[in-house]
This record gives C-alpha cells, structure tokens and sequence, in this order.
C-alpha cells in the first residue's frame, strides 16, 4: 500500500495528524534514492528486532505482506536469540521531538538496504534519537492515539 512520505496516517478513513508516514513504497511510485549510514542501519535493526523492553511493532496482520519492489516474502531479520519476518507490521517510532509518531512498514529495512531507499532525515533523526533502553510497546501508544 503506497502512501507518500511525510502524509498524515489515515486510520478508519479519518488523517491522524500526529502519525506521519514514511517509507510505504511500491513500484508505481519514484522515491529518494541514496545511501545511509551503517550506524543508522544497525539502530533500525535494533528497533525492529526489539529486547525485553522495546516492541516497536504495531497493527500485525497473520499474513505476510511482500515487498512490494521485488515481489520477495521471505525476508527476516535476525539476532542471537530471534528471527523476525518481516512484512507482518507496521513500525512506530517517536519523532526526535516528541511530537509526533513515524510509522512505516517493517519492510523499511529491506527497502532501505536491497533497493537503496533513502528515507526522510526527520525519519533517520529519530531513528538515532530513539532511546533502546527504555519500555516501549508500540502497539498501546498507537491505540491511545487512534482511540
């Protein structure tokens, strides 16, 4: 499902003015091209991948939704103790002034790493802003946002 980078989130057919999208591509649509940072990788791959503390997943669907450049379904990521598929959620991240919420699709990563996506520097800034030590379950604060 396309939706333009930086638009407001729709949810039930109303804008959530405090959720802005980003990186929900298809092959349809031109995007930012680019490389990013290794660091800025490795801290997304921590958000997604989550600990004890952290699920930045929200709005999980039980099937698999392929990326939509390549067509591929069987992507995952991995660390010492889980795996990850990817394309099952949506990822919700706090903008680096609190402000508001990015989501994207937990395709993002592979986007950004197989088809060279460049996402917006507001979405890369709270990437490296987003704290990997505190509690933080996504999937309550989108419901207190859209409910």
């Amino acid at each position: 499902m396309y939706h333009k980078d930086l638009s407001n989130y729709i949810y039930v057919d109303e804008e959530v003015k405090s959720i802005i999208n980003i990186g929900w591509l298809d092959k349809n649509h031109d995007f930012n091209k680019g490389a990013t940072e290794t660091i800025v990788l490795e801290k997304l791959r921590s958000i997604i991948i989550g600990n004890k503390n952290i699920d930045a997943h929200c709005n999980r669907v039980r099937s698999i939704e392929p990326c939509r450049l390549c067509a591929n379904k069987n992507i995952s990521l991995e660390s010492e103790s889980k795996k990850i598929h990817l394309g099952m959620t949506e990822i919700f991240i706090p903008a680096k002034n609190g402000k508001y919420y990015f989501s994207a699709p937990s395709l993002i990563i592979h986007y950004i790493e197989e088809h060279k996506y460049q996402p917006e520097k507001t979405f890369l800034q709270a990437v490296m802003s987003f704290n990997l030590d505190q509690t933080y379950i996504a999937q309550d604060i989108f419901d207190e946002i859209v409910n």
